[in-house]
C-alpha cells in the first residue's frame, strides 16, 4: 500500500467518524426537545 493510499483511507475514516457524531448530536438533540 502506498502512503496516497493510507493517507485517503484515514481521511475517509475521519469524514466517517464526523457523520456519525453528526447523526449522534442530531438524535440527542431531537430527544432533548421532546
Amino acid at each position: 500500500m502506498s502512503i496516497e493510499t493510507l493517507l485517503e483511507a484515514a481521511r475517509f475514516l475521519e469524514w466517517q467518524a464526523q457523520q456519525q457524531q453528526r447523526a449522534r448530536d442530531a438524535e440527542t438533540k431531537g430527544k432533548g426537545v421532546r
